[in-house]
């Protein structure tokens, strides 16, 4: 079966851009935040920092508890971007479920 140009040329411009369906649309945010750790057996981490998106602040904080080989106390500040969201509560929820794994990776696993 012979298929003509005019066919062609649209089922080529489908396939390249994906299909009737828009590109999902997301942003980037710049992020800075400090965290405090310290312990001795059973150790502890509070941090707070601020998203910038779209222009405005947005204020966070992170927190935890570990047991574990733990001991000393450390702070740490990061700054960076934050890729491939929409609203600013998609970082709280990357932050959490980030949280969520360390934590439970330094209860069972030395961290470096």
């Amino acid at each position: 079966m012979r298929l003509s140009s005019a066919v062609r040329a649209v089922l080529i411009a489908l396939t390249v851009t994906g299909g009737f369906g828009t590109a999902a649309y997301a942003d980037a945010g710049r992020i800075r935040f400090n965290v405090l750790k310290a312990g001795f057996v059973i150790g502890g981490s509070a941090g707070s920092g601020t998203l910038l998106f779209h222009g405005r602040r947005y204020p966070f904080s992170t927190g935890g508890v570990s047991y574990g080989f733990t001991f000393g106390a450390s702070a740490t500040d990061f700054v960076g971007t934050v890729s491939n969201i929409r609203t600013p509560s998609d970082v709280n929820g990357s932050m959490a479920r980030s949280a969520r794994a360390l934590r439970s990776s330094a209860a069972g696993a030395p961290s470096c």
